[in-house]
């Protein structure tokens, strides 16, 4: 996230957050929803995205490796955000 974000401005403000996770549309019922408070981190946002986009992106993909580039390029400018859970619930069907 962009440190100049609406989103990042709010978050520091007021710092509680949701999370919440289901599986598709026709598939069965399991989720897992988080609550918690975020903690808007200066560094690691860019490493983050680079090792999630290396676990789960074709990182052949042309579009993809220009996408990762583009975020190591504003590494200062992007905020890690880390929720601290305070509450986690499941539903598993």
């Amino acid at each position: 996230t962009n440190a100049g974000s609406p989103k990042v401005a709010r978050l520091e403000r007021d710092p509680r957050v949701s999370l919440l996770v289901v599986n598709n549309v026709g598939e069965p019922e399991y989720w897992v929803a988080i609550d918690g408070e975020v903690e808007v981190r200066e560094e690691g946002a860019a490493e983050l995205a680079k090792r999630l986009a290396d676990r789960y992106w074709d990182m052949t993909d042309e579009e993809h490796m220009k996408t990762v580039e583009m975020w190591l390029a504003e590494d200062a400018t992007l905020r890690l955000l880390e929720i601290v859970p305070t509450r986690i619930r499941t539903y598993d069907g």
